[in-house]
């Protein structure tokens, strides 16, 4: 069967751009010619062209998140911050005093319109005592979150899901919300062993996690043996 040719209906594309302030959902590139359309769930998987699978980025962070260094868990909630909260503004003030600094700033400085170059961080700021708001928690979750779509994708394998649409990258970060009351890495820390022991039964359940226990291979590290070896 051909490949299905990508064809993003023109006013999808504006509500795409409008939703992310017509810059990176990640780095907030702004040169247009550096946005790039990504696909949360690909076309090949089953995903679509509706506006909910849709996100902007540049062309470097969509290289990131084909390489994981954005992991799916990110851009997942990157996109529910766009469906749930307010659209970002677009910042088009004409400045009479516009002053771009590059390096370190010292004394004061009065403008308009300041703009501090340097790296951007794809980082996102979750609230204090939050799952997301501490590195190795949330990349342990990420991890387990990680190896579940990897362990759903080999069930694939076995034919456990050929003709089924159910399963997709944002149905996990789903269940959490539901069972949880809160985002994935919004989850407070308190409760990260019981998030931790859902994604676990997940893995676990799986028709791999199942083959895999039964031949006494873990399915996965402990958290602190993860710590230890991301040390």
């Amino acid at each position: 069967m051909a490949k299905r040719k990508l064809s993003i209906p023109s006013r999808t594309k504006k509500l795409i751009f409008q939703e992310a302030g017509s810059q990176c959902a990640f780095c907030d590139e702004h040169d247009v010619s550096a946005l790039e359309i990504h696909h949360i769930i690909p076309i090949e998987k089953g995903g679509t062209d509706y506006p909910e699978n849709l996100i902007l980025v540049c062309s470097t962070c969509h290289s990131k998140i084909s390489q994981y260094i954005i992991s799916p868990a990110d851009v997942d909630t990157k996109k529910r911050e766009f469906l749930y909260g307010s659209p970002r503004q677009k910042k088009n003030l004409q400045a009479v005093n516009s002053i771009s600094i590059d390096g370190n700033v010292s004394g004061g400085i009065i403008a308009n319109n300041l703009r501090i170059l340097g790296k951007s961080s794809t980082r996102m700021n979750y609230p204090i005592g939050s799952i997301g708001a501490n590195l190795q928690m949330k990349n342990y979750v990420d991890h387990l979150i990680k190896r579940y779509y990897d362990y759903r994708k080999a069930d694939s394998g076995y034919g456990a899901y050929k003709h089924s649409n159910k399963f997709h990258h944002a149905e996990i970060h789903k269940s959490i919300q539901s069972r949880f009351k809160a985002k994935t890495f919004f989850v407070p820390e308190t409760r990260f062993e019981e998030v931790c022991s859902y994604l676990k039964e997940r893995i676990d359940k799986t028709i791999l996690g199942r083959t895999q226990r039964s031949r006494g291979i873990s399915n996965y590290s402990s958290f602190d043996d993860y710590v230890l070896e991301h040390a």
